[in-house]
Parts: C-alpha cells; sequence; structure tokens
C-alpha cells in the first residue's frame, strides 16, 4: 500500500472516545474534558465495574469500528484492571480488529497502532503479543 493510500485510509478512520466510571456516585466529568479536546467523532459513556467481565457498552463499541480507527481512553484502567488485562485487552479485542489505541495520559500515554511501523506506534501490542505468547508457553504441558 502506497503512503498516498494509506493516509486515505486514515482520513476515513474515526476516533471514538470511551469513558468509563465504576459507581453512579462517581462522575464521568475529568474524562469527558480530556476526551473532548482529542478530536474523537463521539465518546461512549459507561458505568460498570471493572470486576464485570463484560462490559456491554464498550463490546458494541468495538463491534462497530474498523481497521484503522482508534479507540481513545483517558488512561489504561479504563478498560483494564491490570497490565496483564490490558494486553490480554490489546491481543485478543483490538489487534485482530486493526483498532488503534490513543491513551491520553500516563506511563503508557501516546497512539498504539498494531500495524504500526515504528516500535512506538505499536509498543504495547508487542508488549502483549510477547508477554502472552511467553505466559501460554509456561503453561503448555513440556
Amino acid at each position: 500500500m502506497t503512503e498516498t493510500a494509506e493516509r486515505r485510509g486514515l482520513a476515513n478512520a474515526i476516533r471514538v472516545g470511551y469513558a468509563r466510571i465504576s459507581t453512579r456516585a462517581q462522575d464521568h466529568g475529568a474524562q469527558l474534558e480530556l476526551l473532548g479536546g482529542a478530536d474523537c467523532r463521539e465518546i461512549v459513556e459507561e458505568t460498570i465495574s471493572t470486576r464485570r467481565a463484560e462490559r456491554p457498552k464498550l463490546t458494541k463499541t468495538l463491534a462497530s469500528m474498523k481497521a484503522g480507527d482508534t479507540l481513545v481512553i483517558t488512561k489504561p484502567d479504563r478498560v483494564a484492571r491490570s497490565v496483564k488485562e490490558l494486553l490480554v485487552f490489546l491481543e485478543d479485542e483490538l489487534a485482530p480488529r486493526g483498532i488503534n489505541l490513543h491513551i491520553l495520559t500516563g506511563i503508557c500515554a501516546g497512539i498504539h497502532r498494531p500495524a504500526g511501523r515504528s516500535v512506538a506506534d505499536k509498543m504495547l501490542f508487542l508488549v502483549a503479543a510477547m508477554v502472552l505468547h511467553r505466559i501460554g508457553a509456561q503453561a503448555a504441558p513440556g
């Protein structure tokens, strides 16, 4: 694919913000403010604990996204309770669909692309693949 064709494809890509809080006593406000400045076409709000395995709005959002689209979150704990959960989310949910992840704050802040050309683009996806491969290899009967 030429760079021009790749740019045209990205021009059709969308950015979807995802704001999650655990309880109704909390407020989406701070997340919405950050996501509002992140050039998102839409922002999905969900009130559900990460202790619940299913997050219906996040699942529906991911199902509607196409390769090259970007899921935007304020920080990793909006989609995962731990680094391991984040890596599984990247490897199982985003990478197969070609969905990018843009983390706005924290140590992992930046845009992470599973098909990125630079290590910085795909850093989290590479880490996810390596760690999950290693975990699988250790769990395999030997």
